[in-house]
């Protein structure tokens, strides 16, 4: 885990967790954020005396200031392993999920976040799994897991039970896919995870949907593993772009009506521009 980078990310909400974190929060407690003033007798910490509201005080009481503590925030992945994760153009769909992971893991430890990890193809993959921990190796232990898995998967239909599946607390939810799923699935998806703060990673390869040439080519579907050769006439080449076309449009419209900005990782990961997304 030490190698991997770091990138900061921010909730939109106050933490509700009585746990000390680096996130603004709800609880009363330590912290730098003035939450209210209180009588000495009330408040019963002198180190906090406010000289100028006690002096102001028209019942010449002894106010001590009361602070909002920072609290952590749980931080689950939702991730799609299905067949299409492992194409391989410019880069590795997969490759790009376990280096991301890694780096979401060492950033939530080191700001002291629980991480939790759910691996989804037609079913919930329990072997690549993690529950919420605050273990140090907890990134460390899925990403050798998923070096070691081959997507096989023929859809990422367990997203919707692995969705159900995040607890109930209020969390900041990675959903990682290529987003090649029926935009029904992906409604009922987002409908479960509506409680959380959710972040669509959208992988891309810049070499996958690259319509080939006119004449004789041979297409290859790695969700189910068919292949077939045909005959690749312009009319054809044109309903096929069309149809890439059509599905990203749908996709970019299903995340806007749930009001949610994609994060892109096209080719390659780097933590510096997952950073700007949270701060932009």
């Amino acid at each position: 885990m030490t190698g991997a980078a770091e990138f900061q990310y921010r909730v939109p909400w106050r933490a509700a967790s009585c746990y000390p974190g680096s996130h603004l929060g709800v609880q009363r407690g330590g912290g730098y954020e003035i939450h209210s003033l209180a009588p000495l007798h009330v408040a019963g910490d002198p180190r906090r005396f406010d000289v100028r509201a006690s002096l102001r005080d028209p019942f010449g009481r002894l106010l001590v200031r009361i602070y909002k503590q920072r609290s952590v925030v749980p931080v689950s992945v939702l991730a799609d392993v299905s067949a299409s994760m492992r194409f391989a153009g410019h880069t590795c769909k997969f490759d790009l999920l376990v280096e991301f992971v890694d780096s979401l893991a060492y950033s939530a430890y080191k700001v002291g976040d629980p991480f939790a990890f759910t691996a989804c193809d037609t079913v919930i993959r329990d072997e690549l799994s993690l529950p919420l921990t605050r273990a140090p190796g907890a990134g460390s232990l899925v990403c050798d897991r998923l070096r070691r898995w081959t997507p096989s998967g023929t859809g990422a239909t367990g997203l919707l039970q692995g969705a159900q599946l995040i607890p109930g607390a209020r969390a900041l939810v990675f959903l990682i896919s290529d987003f090649y799923l029926p935009i029904e699935l992906l409604r009922a998806v987002l409908n479960c995870l509506c409680p959380h703060a959710v972040i669509p990673v959208v992988l891309i390869d810049s070499g996958e949907g690259r319509i080939p040439g006119i004449g004789i080519t041979h297409l290859y579907d790695p969700e189910t593993g068919a292949r077939r050769t045909i005959l690749l006439r312009r009319t054809l080449a044109k309903r096929l772009r069309k149809k890439l076309r059509d599905h990203d449009e749908q996709m970019r419209q299903c995340l806007a009506d749930y009001e949610l900005k994609p994060l892109y990782l096209i080719d390659r990961f780097e933590a510096e521009a997952v950073s700007r997304y949270f701060y932009e």
